[in-house]
């Protein structure tokens, strides 16, 4: 499985990474890979960025309606988040394209020396875990290999790991950059996620007490939260927002598994007679639900209305570790979370009312 894994994530070496991966390859061949160009879509990033910040809002005014003073806090939190966020489309003059979130963060992060020996480390011991069986704490060892401060390691495990090696945005848009770093992290992640597929490894804090591996929902709203408190926001805003941006996309595919024809609420973006022709042509596959965009605009207005649980563990579970995950980073880990239980059994009632309760 690992195997198969690290050859789906450097399948593309020879279109997306060739003087990386083939050491066979001529100077002038290296040379040419090289110098391909890759830009940066202005265009796009402040479309997705205000779109993601457009429809938290109008979470907020759901949730708090003529509030002021906390709408406004929900408001302000919504727009901060989404820069946050920082989404990052490229495209190569060989025409892969790619998109990553926190781009400028994952860059930072990869020229960093002390980052690049916690990735190595961290391969080691999940490749320790896979096959000498020496089980794996991922929350403890990062904190350990982060000199014991929980802002790092959150850090660290939300920009790098991102959404895995099953999907791994990251990877792909490392790839297409001609990041020098992208083949190492690629191997850190998929080492890793199959060391928590075998139970050779657990994800997260003790009291999560949740054992699955999408480690996206419960450390991107960690990071985003204490982001959001770092920049001013009160703790329970700071918790708040990350867990509605992750509720909105876990509730949709709530929604649409218990009913199919569910109408998608996709935003186009407006085309002008000044953009190129292959920005148009961009545009209009999104618009046409290229599903990059549309698997995360169109899921962002899903109500937060009541729902039956019932078949939807996963998703339940998904949901509590974006609570759990913005509830830490809010905090500074001082909160105590209701358990998993209580969760299933308070918020498919009133999800708005749980979100706003104290």
């Amino acid at each position: 499985m690992l195997k198969q894994q690290l050859l789906v994530l450097t399948a593309a070496c020879s279109s997306l990474f060739a003087f990386g991966c083939a050491p066979r390859t001529s100077a002038s061949e290296a040379t040419q890979v090289q110098s391909l160009q890759v830009k940066s879509f202005d265009l796009i990033n402040e479309e997705i960025t205000n779109t993601i910040a457009q429809q938290m809002q109008l979470k907020c005014t759901s949730l708090f309606g003529a509030q002021s003073g906390s709408l406004q806090q929900c408001n302000r939190a919504a727009t901060q988040m989404a820069q946050f966020l920082d989404f990052n489309y490229i495209r190569r003059s060989d025409s892969q394209s790619a998109f990553v979130f926190m781009h400028r963060r994952l860059n930072e992060m990869l020229s960093d020396r002390t980052v690049l020996e916690f990735v190595s480390n961290l391969t080691v011991a999940a490749e320790d875990a896979l096959y000498l069986n020496k089980k794996l704490d991922l929350w403890e060892f990062t904190l350990r290999n982060s000199n014991n401060r929980a802002d790092i390691a959150t850090e660290r495990l939300a920009v790098l790991v991102q959404d895995g090696a099953e999907t791994a945005a990251q990877i792909k848009y490392l790839l297409v950059a001609q990041h020098p770093q992208a083949l190492q992290l690629a191997q850190m992640i998929s080492t890793l996620e199959e060391a928590l597929k075998q139970g050779k490894a657990s994800a997260y804090p003790a009291h999560v007490g949740l054992s699955r591996t999408a480690l996206y929902h419960y450390y991107v709203p960690r990071y985003l939260a204490q982001k959001l408190q770092n920049a001013g926001a009160e703790a329970q805003m700071a918790a708040r927002l990350p867990f509605m941006f992750n509720s909105s996309y876990e509730m949709h595919q709530i929604q649409k598994a218990q009913s199919p024809n569910l109408a998608l609420n996709h935003k186009p973006v407006r085309t002008s007679e000044t953009l190129s022709p292959e920005l148009k042509r961009f545009v209009n596959k999104w618009n046409s639900y290229d599903e990059l965009y549309s698997d995360l605009l169109d899921h962002l207005g899903a109500p937060f209305e009541s729902f039956d649980p019932a078949g939807q563990r996963t998703n339940m579970e998904d949901l509590y570790l974006g609570y759990v995950g913005g509830l830490d980073g809010g905090s500074g880990g001082r909160a105590v979370p209701v358990n998993f239980n209580g969760f299933l059994e308070r918020f498919p009632v009133a999800p708005s009312s749980f979100m706003v309760s104290k």
